[in-house]
C-alpha cells in the first residue's frame, strides 16, 4: 500500500501559480473597485472574465479526483489559454491608456 506524503514546496506547480496569480488579480482589481472607487470600464470587465474562467479551469484541475483526472491537462491548458488571453486584453487596454492606438468607441 503505498504511504501518503504531506506535500513539500517542490509541489508548487502551474496550477498553484494560476489559482494564486488568477485570484490575487481579481481581487486586486475588486479592492480598486469598491475601496479606492476606480470603476472598471468593459475592456476591464472583459480581462476580469478571463481571469475567472483561468481561475475556474485551474481550480477544477486542481483537486486529485478520480472523475477528473483524464481531465485534468486539458483543464490547465484551458487555464493557461484564459491566462494568456486575458494578458492580451490587458496589453491591449495599456495600449489604448497610453494612446499608442486607437479603442473601442
Amino acid at each position: 500500500m503505498p504511504t501518503k506524503r504531506l506535500p513539500t514546496n517542490a509541489d508548487i506547480n502551474g496550477v498553484h501559480l494560476i489559482i494564486i496569480g488568477a485570484a490575487g488579480l481579481l481581487l486586486g482589481a475588486l479592492g480598486f473597485q469598491y475601496f479606492a472607487g476606480l470603476y472598471p470600464c468593459p475592456l476591464c470587465m472583459t480581462q476580469r472574465w478571463w481571469h475567472l474562467a483561468g481561475l475556474i479551469a485551474a481550480l477544477l484541475a486542481l483537486p486529485p479526483v478520480d472523475a477528473l483526472r483524464p481531465a485534468r491537462t486539458t483543464l490547465f491548458l484551458i487555464a493557461v489559454t484564459c491566462i494568456f488571453v486575458s494578458g492580451g486584453y490587458g496589453a491591449y487596454h495599456a495600449g489604448i491608456e497610453w494612446q499608442w492606438w486607437a479603442g473601442p468607441e
